[in-house]
């Protein structure tokens, strides 16, 4: 008896195993990647690197998706450089489906982009296909702007995703197109500049729309990077550099490494009808974990990304140590990387006389480089206040602003500055001169800071004019100044406080091409803001005392200063 159980039981287990194994793989697989910009000398080379990297995976992709930015600035050349990558069978093998999709006006520079376009690629700006038996919907954009969709594209939209509702009842829908849907995923909400709102009308009808776009080139590692409101919406990064919104850390929307981050999904959907999204670092050949799952029923009543708020908040190793070095006004920070329950996204680092922070900077974690991410963080602060006793504290938070018990280091005084004996403080014009100016001019200013942002122009200029200083929203201290057609700014990491008097300095050299900013004699920050440009002066009187802004002067030069003469001002101005 015991023997015919043991005969019988083993065929039911190895069944049992194969009914596990045919569940688990999927009904159809698919690739989506996007912002491959060829026409720039490293695209070839990334984008091949990167097929490679999700070609090599198993079991089998069926398709893929191209979402947008092909070239840079849509030219013949540059579509046939795409066209010769992707059509490389030792990259993609034969019998894969590939869509590919306009971006906005890097695929469109010249009027006949388009044209090269459907040309070189052989396909149409709007596919409505069926694989394996699930809707795909994939559209190209009208313009050169988030606004340039016609409405013949979007009336075309309505009408594929009720038809695909229609047809494919239980079953998701799968959307894509280069512009994410505004104050969605990652990279797409109002204040981050890459969304759209022109098919919210259409996707909030349909909670089984599973909507990827690219356009921001944000990490796909950030869990805002996947959204679920009334649809889903999921941000598919970059083949080319990555980059981070405006404003986040102080180092600005390249941090370190930027350039060797490049990213592509791979998306599941399984028999049951759940749908994986597997995340791939296509640079080093890694997923990044945990996988997004889209669980079933379609109807919006299972999602699992809706309002989240990234708690608990990061924490430091209990033997974590902040260590320091000063140099001069200079400052020398390095600690050890926090751990999060998803990624740590930035650090504080602040510089605080007894309890009130004077000096605040913030960097990104690098958490992108997934493998090569450092273990620890070094970075050096210049333009420290001087004769001031200051202590050094850093604190981790994560993609939701959810901050850690802080590192405190070292206490320690900041020594006063030398001039040289020979030194004089300089003299400033009364008339500006542009064709003098055109190289270097230095502004300075003494104020009070307030509470609220404004303005501190040296010209009697309308409001919509930013030349010169800002006390900005958060309490910081920014120049800025029209160089040709663009703006060049630079921003400090000196906390203001609300009713204290400072002095400020901004020069610009073009023989450099940056613009430094002091506060009270201390070099605080700089910007490159190249050389081909030429200042544009607001073609308006200086006005050297202005009224109303707590402003107690303002005044202009026609050369860079040298720190030596800027700190001889800022004495003076402060006596």
């Amino acid at each position: 008896m015991s023997k015919s159980v043991k005969f019988f039981v083993i065929p039911l287990l190895a069944a049992g195993m194969l009914f596990t194994a045919c569940e688990r793989k999927p009904a159809v697989r698919f690739a989506v990647v996007s912002d491959t910009h060829f026409g720039h000398a490293t695209a070839r080379e990334k984008v091949s690197r990167s097929l490679k990297v999700l070609f090599g995976k198993q079991p089998a992709i069926d398709a893929l998706f191209v979402v947008g930015d092909l070239t840079d600035n849509g030219k013949v050349e540059q579509y046939e450089q795409f066209v010769s990558v992707f059509s490389d069978r030792s990259l993609i093998p034969e019998g894969v489906a590939l869509y590919f999709m306009l971006g906005n006006n890097h695929d469109r520079t010249r009027e006949d982009g388009k044209d090269f376009f459907m040309e070189k690629t052989g396909q149409p700006l709007r596919h409505s296909v069926d694989i394996k038996g699930y809707p795909f919907i994939a559209f190209s954009e009208g313009g050169g702007g988030p606004n340039d969709y016609n409405r013949e594209v979007g009336q075309w939209l309505a009408e594929a995703m009720a038809r695909a509702a229609e047809q494919y009842p239980g079953k998701p829908v799968f959307v894509f197109s280069h512009e994410p849907p505004l104050n969605t995923c990652y990279g797409s909400s109002a204040s981050e500049g890459w969304g759209t709102d022109l098919f919210l009308p259409v996707y909030n009808r349909y909670p089984q729309a599973v909507v990827f776009g690219g356009h921001s080139h944000f990490p796909i590692g950030d869990p805002r990077s996947i959204h679920q409101g009334i649809f889903t919406a999921v941000n598919d990064g970059s083949l080319y550099y990555s980059e981070i919104a405006p404003g986040e850390v102080d180092e600005g929307i390249h941090p370190p490494g930027h350039g060797d981050v490049l990213e592509g999904l791979i998306v599941n959907v399984m028999p049951d009808g759940r749908v994986e999204i597997e995340r791939w670092d296509t640079f080093r050949d890694e997923e990044i974990l945990p996988r997004w799952v889209i669980e079933a029923p379609h109807d919006g009543s299972r999602f699992t990304y809706r309002d989240r708020n990234g708690l608990p908040a990061p924490v430091f190793d209990s033997d974590a140590v902040l260590t320091g070095r000063a140099d001069g006004n200079a400052y020398e920070v390095t600690f050890p990387q926090a751990s999060d329950n998803e990624v740590v996204f930035k650090y504080y680092i602040d510089f605080l006389e007894g309890d009130r922070t004077v000096y605040s900077f913030s960097i990104f974690s690098q958490f992108y480089l997934n493998s090569d991410m450092p273990k620890q963080l070094t970075r050096r602060f210049s333009g420290l206040p001087y004769g001031k006793t200051l202590t050094v504290r850093v604190t981790a938070a994560d993609s939701y602003d959810n901050r850690s018990v802080p590192l405190t280091g070292e206490t320690f005084t900041v020594p006063l500055h030398s001039p040289d004996a020979g030194v004089r403080a300089p003299s400033a014009i009364r008339k500006v001169d542009p064709e003098a100016c055109r190289d270097a001019f230095s502004f300075e200013a003494r104020f009070t800071a307030g509470n609220e942002r404004k303005r501190i122009s040296p010209f009697e200029t309308p409001a919509g004019d930013d030349t010169g200083f800002e006390q900005t929203e958060d309490g910081r201290l920014a120049f800025h100044i029209r160089m040709g057609r663009r703006s060049g700014s630079v921003r400090c990491p000196v906390v203001l406080r609300q009713g204290q008097a400072y002095h400020a300095v901004a020069t610009y050299e073009k023989q450099t091409g940056k613009v430094r900013l002091y506060v009270d004699g201390a070099p605080v920050g700089e910007e490159n803001v190249g050389t081909d440009d030429t200042p544009v002066f607001p073609d308006a009187p200086l006005l050297l005392r202005p009224e109303g802004l707590d402003t107690t002067f303002i005044r202009m030069y026609d050369r860079a200063l040298v720190h030596d003469e800027i700190y001889l001002l800022a004495g003076n101005a402060n006596r």
